[in-house]
């Protein structure tokens, strides 16, 4: 069974001229990355706070598999990195990873164990005793997801639970190395049974490490699919309303967009 399933939701905030999200439907399992994909204004991060529960929708259904309405058991099973984290109090950066273990009770030392395992995932080792406040945009980034990552890292209590992670443009800052290292961890997240919800910019990063992409035109529902089905010629050049070629990855075969200049 589905780890979520979003059926033919609709969102309209009541001063919108028009819908934001209209019949959008899509199912996330256990272990599966699901990329959302579209041009700016296309509903994606809406789609995100939606699922998150942070924007109400007026119809259709939100439902997801054992995961706790409990707020505490609920935060040990699903982690929302949104668009923008603000944060503007001095922690250092061991402390903010470290929020993301206060829902978990497996003890300091064990906490301890997660938290600097989940900076060395992102890099940011090095930078544990750094007031967050004097980070460059890309290393706050790799602050933040190392937070969420710790929020839904395995422990005695949680192991086996049910675990969903909503992710909003993570690559934002991030230059090239660290973008391949964020999708690294999110493939090594899926293996241990986490299902992936994330917004990119980047198509070609989502046909390489997706199982399913989401192309989201105007709040609407273009295509659903894995990466083959979703990123060809006809789709993209809807989606971006630009003339493009879709060729394969010389290693692995993946779907690559690249834009027409002519």
């Amino acid at each position: 069974m589905s780890l979520l399933s979003v059926n033919k939701l609709c969102v309209r905030p009541k001063q919108a001229p028009q819908p934001l999200l209209t019949d959008i439907s899509l199912d996330v399992n256990p272990g599966e990355i699901v990329c959302v994909i579209g041009p700016n204004g296309a509903g994606k991060s809406t789609l995100i706070k939606s699922i998150a529960g942070d924007i109400a929708h007026q119809s259709g259904s939100i439902l997801f598999e054992n995961i706790a309405s409990n707020p505490t058991l609920r935060a040990r099973q699903l982690a929302v990195l949104p668009q923008f984290s603000l944060l503007n109090f001095p922690y250092r950066v061991y402390e903010v990873v470290a929020l993301g273990r206060v829902p978990h009770r497996s003890g300091v030392q064990k906490d301890d164990q997660i938290i600097r395992r989940c900076m060395a995932l992102m890099d940011i080792a090095d930078l544990e005793q750094r007031r967050y406040t004097t980070l460059s945009g890309g290393e706050k980034q790799r602050v933040q997801l190392a937070r969420v990552i710790a929020q839904l890292w395995s422990s005695r209590n949680s192991g086996s639970l049910p675990r969903l992670l909503l992710l909003d443009e993570p690559t934002t800052a991030l230059d090239l190395g660290h973008q391949r290292m964020l999708m690294q961890t999110i493939g090594q997240l899926a293996e241990q049974e986490i299902g992936i919800v994330m917004v990119l910019h980047d198509v070609n990063l989502a046909a390489r490490y997706a199982d399913k992409i989401l192309a989201l035109r105007q709040g609407e529902n273009l295509a659903f699919g894995t990466p083959d089905m979703v990123i060809t010629q006809p789709y993209m050049e809807i989606l971006f309303k630009t003339p493009v070629t879709i060729v394969p990855h010389p290693n692995h075969g993946s779907p690559i967009l690249v834009s027409d200049d002519g």
